[in-house]
């Protein structure tokens, strides 16, 4: 009996930590939901128009050039700004920055 009940637990645990990282791979704007993957004119289309945009140089990665681009996007106040990454015109990754 205890066995099931701190099997059912961990596995609680488990769907809690899964559905977390899922979640940080998106961004809310409006009712519209952006995720990594979207290009860079799905992300342009559905948030507008970043508060900053950053160019960076081309970086090598593995003998090949990537275009790295950074967005940020001012969030209401008290919440997180959001830091989107593109690499070749796709979202890689969205990074907290700090509260507005």
């Amino acid at each position: 009996m205890v066995f099931n009940f701190k099997r059912k637990c961990i596995l609680g645990l488990c769907l809690i930590f899964s559905a977390g990282s899922a979640y940080a791979d998106s961004m809310r704007c409006g009712s519209k939901l952006i995720k990594t993957g979207d290009s860079t004119i799905d992300v342009l289309l559905k948030c507008g128009d970043p508060n900053y945009k950053e160019d960076l140089s081309k970086h090598q990665k593995k003998h090949t050039r990537v275009n790295v681009e950074r967005h940020l996007y001012k969030r209401e106040k008290g919440q997180l700004q959001k830091i989107l990454v593109f690499h070749d015109g796709v979202l890689v990754e969205i990074q907290n920055g700090p509260r507005n």
